[in-house]
C-alpha cells in the first residue's frame, strides 16, 4: 500500500521573531491612581461588608467554617495582569480561579494584608500599587452565580431541608505559589562552575515547590472530607481512597459529593477552594460498552455517572486507540460556560498523558463535546458552539454515519504505529464542506458551528500522485513556547507542468495537545502551551519568511517587500456583529485542531514550494520543560 502521507520536511527551528509592543493599563485602573482616596474609601468599604460572613440560621447546625481563622472565599473584579502568576499574593489573597469579565474568586486568610496595601496605596508609598487594579470586592453571594450550575442556582432559595443533594465539586489546589521561579541565565563571562551552583539551587526550590504543591492537594482534599463529614457527607468519586487520574489536574481535583442541604448551603458560601458546584441529575444506569467492527471501542455514558472515573475505567481496560463515547441524555441541558465541564476537562487530561483518541457525538448542551482534544462529531443539523471561540464540531456525519468510521478504519489499517495527533489531523484533511453549504448564505461562524471542517471522504486520503501531494511531521513533534518550527512544502513536478492558470487548492492541519488547567479561563490559560501556526505570502521566498517568523533570520529589504497573502476560508481574525454581539467570524488558531484552507490560487502564484511554521506560546506553564506535541499536514491538490 502506498503511503497516505509524505514526510514533511523541517527547514529551520528557532526562537520567535517577537514585536514587542507597550501595553497600557486599563483605564479604570488609570482612574484609580488618579483617585486615591476615592478608590480607597470603596475597597475598605467593600472590606467592612465582608467582615460579616454568610453564616446559616440555625444555631445548633454544625458549622465548619465557624473557625475564624479558615480562609475566607469572596469574588473580586480586577485587571487580568493580576489574575495570575501570583500577583496578588503579596495582598494576602489567592486566586482560586478566573472568571469571565475579569473577575475572579479568591479567598483570603486575613484581610490585613489587603488592608495594609490599602492604606499604602493612599500614602502613595511603595509597594500599594497593584491596588489601583483591584476594581472591585464583592461578598460570597455574589460568587454563587459563577460557582453554582444553572439548575442549581435557580433552586437555590429553595432548596428542601429534608433532601440529600449529589453534587460535583471541583476544588483548586494549587495554594498561594502557583508558579516555579524561572530558570537562572548564565551571566557573560561567568564561570560554568558558578553557574551550574546557581542552577542547582534553582532545581532545589522547584523540587520544595513541587513536593509543596503534592501537600497543598492531600490536605485540601482531607479538609474537604472532614467538611462534609460535619453535615453527614460523603464523597462517592473516590476510589481506594484517591481521587483518579482522570479526576486531578495540575491546578485542581473533582469529586462528587453526598450531602444534605444544610451541608451544600455550607460548601457553596463559606468552603474556600470551591469553583465549583454541579446538580448530578438522577437517572438509571445505562452502561455500554461494545467494540465494532472497525476495532473502534463504542462507549455510552448516562448523565448521572461520575464522567471522570469512566474514562478512567475505559482506558485501564482497553488496549484500543480510539474511543467512541456517546452521551444520554434527559431533555434540555445547560452548559455552565464559566469552566470546561468535569467530563471534557478529564477527556483533555487523559488524552494528554496517553496515546488515545476520544470521538464525541456532540449534542445540543452535551458536557463531553466540550473537550479542546476530543475529535467531535456532529450531525450537520444543529450548531455546537465551542468554548471559547473553539471550533465545534470539528467534523459532521452524513446520513449513513458511517464515513468517520471508514476513514478511521483506514488510518488504523494503514497508518498501525502513528499516534492519535496525526489521525486526528487526517481526519479533518479528509473532510470537506458540502458543495451546496458554501453558496448556503451563512456567516463563517454558522458554518463551522454547525458544519465543522465538513463530512469526511475516505477517498480524499488516497494518494493521487498525478492531481495531489499530501505531507506529514514523521511522529509527534514537541515544540516550547517562543519556539517555531519551519516546514518546507514542495509543489510536486505533475503540478508544475500544469498551466500558469491552472486552480490548485491548498489546505493546512495542526493537531496538538497540551495539559489542562480547568480553573482557568480561555485557550491561552487552559493549556500549559497553546501553538497556532503561519504560512508564507503568494511566491515568498525562503529568506523572507524566515526573516519574519525566527529571530536568528534577517531577510534583505527587497525580500520583505513581498505583499499580499492567502485567501484562507478561516483565518485567524475573529469578528463580532456591533450590534447584537453575536460571532460572525472564528479564528482557527483559538482550537487544537486548526484545519483551513484556500479554495482557489493560480499555479503561477504558488511557486515551487510555500512554508508553514508552527509557533509554540506560553499558556500557563512557565517552567522549562513546558512544552505541547503537535502534528502537521499541508495539502496542495487540483480544484476538481
Amino acid at each position: 500500500m502506498k503511503f497516505l502521507f509524505l514526510p514533511l520536511q523541517k527547514i529551520a527551528t528557532g526562537k520567535v521573531q517577537t514585536h514587542p509592543f507597550p501595553r497600557n493599563k486599563p483605564p479604570e485602573t488609570e482612574i484609580n491612581r488618579t483617585q486615591r482616596q476615592r478608590h480607597a474609601q470603596k475597597l475598605q468599604s467593600d472590606l467592612k461588608r465582608l467582615q460579616a460572613p454568610q453564616r446559616l440560621e440555625e444555631p445548633n447546625s454544625p458549622s465548619p467554617s465557624a473557625d475564624i481563622s479558615a480562609p475566607m472565599p469572596f469574588l473580586i473584579r480586577a485587571e487580568q495582569s493580576l489574575q495570575h502568576k501570583d500577583q496578588l499574593k503579596s495582598c494576602g489573597l489567592e486566586v482560586v480561579t478566573s472568571l469571565p469579565d475579569d473577575y475572579a474568586v479568591v479567598a483570603a486568610q486575613d484581610l490585613s494584608q489587603l488592608q495594609d496595601k490599602i492604606t499604602l496605596f493612599l500614602d502613595e508609598s511603595r509597594g500599594g500599587g497593584k491596588v489601583a487594579g483591584i476594581w472591585e470586592i464583592l461578598d460570597g453571594q455574589e460568587r454563587l452565580q459563577y460557582i453554582l450550575s444553572p439548575n442549581l442556582l435557580r433552586q437555590w432559595d429553595s432548596l428542601g431541608d429534608d433532601q440529600t443533594y449529589i453534587v460535583d465539586v471541583g476544588v483548586a489546589c494549587l495554594g498561594g505559589e502557583t508558579q516555579l521561579p524561572s530558570p537562572p541565565q548564565q551571566k557573560p563571562e561567568e564561570p560554568n562552575e558558578r553557574y551550574l551552583k546557581r542552577f542547582d539551587r534553582w532545581q532545589k526550590i522547584c523540587e520544595r515547590q513541587r513536593w509543596q504543591w503534592q501537600v497543598v492537594r492531600e490536605e485540601r482534599l482531607e479538609s474537604l472530607r472532614q467538611f462534609i463529614q460535619c453535615f453527614e457527607g460523603s464523597i462517592t468519586s473516590l476510589v481506594e481512597g484517591k481521587v483518579t487520574d482522570a479526576a486531578d489536574l495540575a491546578d485542581s481535583f473533582t469529586v462528587r459529593i453526598a450531602l444534605t442541604e444544610a451541608g451544600l448551603r455550607e460548601l457553596a458560601l463559606n468552603y474556600p477552594y470551591v469553583f465549583e458546584i454541579k446538580d448530578v441529575p438522577q437517572a438509571e444506569q445505562l452502561v455500554h460498552l461494545s467494540l465494532d467492527d472497525d476495532g473502534i471501542c463504542c462507549n455510552t455514558i448516562a448523565p448521572n455517572q461520575f464522567v471522570p472515573n469512566v474514562l478512567q475505567t475505559i482506558t485501564e481496560r482497553s488496549s484500543q486507540r480510539l474511543h467512541w463515547l456517546q452521551e444520554c441524555r434527559l431533555g434540555t441541558s445547560e452548559i455552565n460556560s464559566t469552566h470546561l465541564s468535569t467530563g471534557a476537562a478529564a477527556i483533555d487530561q487523559l488524552t494528554w498523558e496517553s496515546d488515545r483518541l476520544f470521538v464525541v457525538s456532540a449534542t445540543e448542551g452535551g458536557d463531553l463535546a466540550q473537550s479542546l482534544m476530543a475529535l467531535t462529531v456532529g450531525s450537520g443539523t444543529e450548531s455546537v458552539s465551542g468554548l471559547w471561540g473553539s471550533i465545534k464540531p470539528d467534523i459532521v456525519i452524513g446520513q449513513a454515519g458511517d464515513e468517520a468510521q471508514q476513514v478511521f478504519a483506514m488510518l488504523r489499517d494503514s497508518l498501525p504505529d502513528d499516534g492519535y495527533l496525526l489521525y486526528r489531523a487526517a481526519i479533518a484533511h479528509a473532510a470537506q464542506w458540502p458543495k451546496w453549504v458554501q453558496s448556503s448564505g451563512l456567516s463563517q461562524a454558522k458554518l463551522l458551528y454547525q458544519f465543522g471542517y465538513g463530512v469526511p471522504n475516505v477517498n480524499r486520503l488516497w494518494p493521487d500522485d498525478e492531481q495531489s501531494a499530501r505531507y506529514a511531521t514523521q511522529g509527534e513533534q514537541w515544540i516550547k513556547p517562543l519556539q517555531a518550527d519551519v516546514y518546507q512544502v514542495q509543489v510536486p513536478q505533475t503540478l508544475l507542468d500544469q498551466p500558469p492558470e491552472t486552480p490548485l487548492r491548498i489546505s493546512v492541519v495542526l493537531s496538538y495537545k497540551a495539559q489542562p488547567h480547568r480553573t482557568e479561563q480561555g485557550r491561552s490559560r487552559y493549556l500549559s502551551t497553546w501553538l497556532d501556526w503561519q504560512c508564507s505570502r503568494p511566491g515568498e521566498p525562503k529568506l523572507s519568511f524566515l526573516g519574519r517568523v525566527l529571530q536568528e533570520f534577517e531577510a534583505p529589504e527587497a525580500v520583505n517587500e513581498v505583499k499580499g497573502n492567502f485567501k484562507w476560508v478561516i483565518g485567524n481574525r475573529k469578528r463580532r456583529d456591533r450590534l447584537t454581539g453575536t460571532p460572525t467570524r472564528l479564528s482557527r488558531s483559538d482550537s487544537t485542531l486548526q484545519k483551513d484552507w484556500v479554495d482557489e490560487v493560480k499555479r503561477s502564484e504558488l511557486g515551487e514550494e510555500f512554508y508553514v511554521a508552527v509557533v509554540g506560546h506560553q499558556g500557563w506553564n512557565n517552567t522549562p520543560e513546558a512544552s505541547a506535541a503537535y502534528t502537521l499536514i499541508a495539502a496542495i491538490e487540483m480544484k476538481s
